[in-house]
């Protein structure tokens, strides 16, 4: 899956909360992974390890966000998508995975330019 970097006309901190925010406002759970990485999920995992994609709005998603400084200051939020879904709901789950990254690549675009932060995307 492809990955997506945001480059954030904002301090690290500012950029974290505005970009968490995003997911947390709609029922992502955030967890710290490693470093400068925090991972976020939804869904319910064991239910969806047994019945699949067929679990809706409970099919169970991850994916990492790592974030960190370029070279003249501005933060750079990488959107980093997990291939897990596709393992637990075969190529249903993988669509799914894959539709659900691309909208919210699209809904962090949306708030960043509409707070005059998003100086770019990769």
């Amino acid at each position: 899956m492809a990955e997506r970097t945001f480059v954030v006309n904002a301090p690290l901190d500012q950029a974290r909360e505005v970009v968490l925010n995003v997911f947390t406002s709609e029922g992502w759970t955030v967890s710290p992974f490693s470093g400068d990485t925090v991972q976020i999920s939804r869904g319910k995992k064991g239910m969806s390890v047994v019945f699949g994609a067929l679990m809706g709005d409970d099919f169970y998603l991850s994916q990492n966000l790592q974030f960190g400084t370029g070279p003249r200051g501005e933060t750079l939020v990488r959107y980093l998508s997990w291939t897990a879904s596709a393992f637990i709901g075969g190529a249903i789950g993988m669509h799914k995975s894959l539709k659900t990254h691309e909208e919210y690549v699209a809904k962090l675009a949306q708030v960043l330019q509409s707070q005059g932060l998003l100086l770019g995307m990769q």
